[in-house]
């Protein structure tokens, strides 16, 4: 029965090539439309086995009090980023107005941030030799040179200053923020600036918390076009007040910059490796057989059956794992073979003199041990959606989908 079938599908496709021509750049069209759908997911947890309680656990606490993670804008200029107050305020006030912006941390001391937590426990932070140089702060001499320095603060026309030495006076705080800084658990920063500012004043800090999730490739793209939105309009308002304000360098970091870049960096290596796979192993068939139409027989049906499965598995599976870039490789090393064997099997029937129906007639018995190859090969990789790990399922379906196409 499989020999019968192969040959009617055979002869069936000869008689009807220009047909068979119309499916093939039919399912091509439909392959890239699903391709270029296509998402890959960047979250590490893919990596794990979803069954796992462990990794059940985390993700129910993800999805109950969300990520924790968030972005980090930063604005660095050659010059005092103060003088560039100007583009950093409307660049802050837009990114609070953000429709994928849950808040925004600019400042130590802004108004609605409660350091209560941290000024009722500031002793038992600062550790045992740090509690004893802050309870001295309270006594002369180190008390009246306390307060002689904050007195010195307040003479500071900032605004924030005043808010740190009305909260602060003894500096208990900034003690706290020195140990912290030297354990590498806090920001260092000059408080005296407006802002998180760094050391040398040239640089600045801004802590964004976005609504989504940072493994959300579409959240991370929409996210992303709204900063060149907000960076775009900063500059150009701020531009009639600030000359400067173009030399200032603004930049994001996180684990959204690192999942958006991650995700391109997934999908253009995926495209190299399957262009660069499909046309290595079609050189080495080129100069085995000498004839530029084997390029053309091995080309169509391992390109086609890439696309279809990538797009009908992206489909499916709603994203795929970063260990599907390189599925393109292991496809067309795999699928190749069936394509040699069968034209192999044909120049031979051809040097006996058979006519091209003839020949393809008689490839019957040989086309069909090798779909019946590729389908235990096909069956292997289909095995892999059994195992708890969403990689090694995708690689699975991607691979063996893509070898029955």
């Amino acid at each position: 029965m499989l020999r019968a079938s192969v040959e009617a599908a055979l002869l069936f496709a000869r008689r009807h090539a220009a047909y068979m021509i119309a499916v093939a750049v039919a399912a091509g069209l439909c392959g890239g439309v699903l391709v270029s759908r296509v998402r890959f997911d960047a979250n590490i947890l893919r990596l794990l086995p979803q069954r796992s309680q462990a990794v059940q656990d985390f993700q129910a606490f993800l999805e109950t009090f969300g990520s924790l993670d968030h972005l980090y804008v930063m604005f660095d200029s050659t010059e005092d980023i103060a003088a560039h107050s100007d583009l950093v305020d409307r660049y802050i006030e837009a990114l609070r107005n953000a429709p994928e912006i849950e808040s925004v941390d600019a400042q130590l001391f802004e108004p609605g941030k409660d350091w209560s937590y941290l000024s009722d426990r500031e002793l038992l932070l600062l550790g045992e030799d740090g509690a004893a140089a802050a309870l001295a702060r309270f006594r002369p001499p180190q008390l009246d040179a306390e307060v002689a320095h904050a007195r010195g603060l307040l003479s500071m026309p900032s605004a924030d200053v005043k808010a740190l030495v009305q909260q602060d006076p003894l500096g208990l705080l900034t003690m706290l923020r020195d140990r912290m800084s030297r354990e590498k658990g806090f920001v260092s920063f000059d408080p005296t600036q407006q802002g998180y500012v760094s050391a040398d004043g040239g640089s600045r800090l801004v802590i964004v918390k976005p609504k989504g999730q940072p493994f959300d490739s579409n959240f991370c793209k929409a996210l992303f076009a709204r900063l060149s939105e907000i960076e775009a309009a900063a500059r150009r308002d701020a531009s009639a007040d600030d000359p400067g304000a173009g030399a200032v360098k603004i930049e994001a970091a996180g684990a959204y910059r690192v999942s958006l870049e991650s995700e391109q960096l997934i999908r253009h290596e995926a495209v190299v490796n399957s262009i660069g796979s499909l046309l290595l192993l079609l050189l080495v068939v080129l100069v085995v057989f000498r004839t530029p139409w084997v390029m053309l027989y091995g080309f169509a049906p391992l390109a086609l059956a890439a696309l279809l499965t990538l797009g009908i598995n992206g489909l499916i599976r709603g994203t795929l794992s970063p260990a599907t870039s390189g599925s393109a490789g292991m496809l067309f090393g795999l699928g190749i073979d069936g394509v040699v064997l069968i034209y192999v099997r044909y120049l031979e029937e051809r040097r006996k003199g058979a006519t091209t129906d003839e020949a393809v007639q008689r490839m019957g018995p040989t086309a069909a041990s090798v779909v019946l190859a590729q389908a235990t090969t096909a069956a292997t990789f289909f095995a892999l959606l059994l195992i708890d790990f969403p990689t090694l399922q995708d690689l699975g379906g991607l691979v063996a989908l893509g070898i029955l196409l």
